[in-house]
């Protein structure tokens, strides 16, 4: 079952779903409450920019371009030294826990990037920012 089935058999597809919207479409046909047959042109969409949209948590957003940054170079500075380790053992091991480590720093720069859309900016990142990777982290 993918998330896609899951979602419209919680949303619309279990029994108690469907009873409701059956309930509710009688109750409204039966009311004579009727759609607007005519809307209201929607004004064309300003495009925001992210530091426009970060507001006060825009330093949020530099830092987690330096941590992405840092990790990217930090990736190709491994690479280049796990090529010199002799030992085959030792360097499956090392190639191992490295990636691990390059993959949480990637994913909490990810993370420090969602920081300014949160409601309290300063305070995710020392509790939400460790349950949000951790959601990611073990699927």
């Amino acid at each position: 079952m993918t998330w896609g089935d899951a979602l419209h058999y919680l949303a619309i597809g279990n029994p108690i779903s469907q009873a409701l919207v059956t309930t509710t479409s009688a109750v409204l046909k039966e009311s004579g409450i009727k759609p607007k047959q005519q809307s209201l042109p929607l004004p064309p969409a300003k495009p925001l920019k992210l530091w426009e949209i970060a507001g006060v948590g825009y330093n949020f957003v530099r830092l987690a371009g330096l941590s992405g940054t840092a990790a990217v170079i930090m990736g190709a500075y491994a690479k280049h030294c796990l090529s010199n380790i002799s030992d085959p053992s030792v360097k499956m091991e090392a190639k191992n826990v490295f990636d691990t480590a390059n993959r949480f720093h990637f994913l909490h720069s990810i993370v420090l990037l969602a920081t300014p859309l949160t409601r309290r900016p300063v305070l995710f990142p020392l509790f939400g920012g460790m349950d949000f990777s951790v959601i990611f982290i073990s699927a």
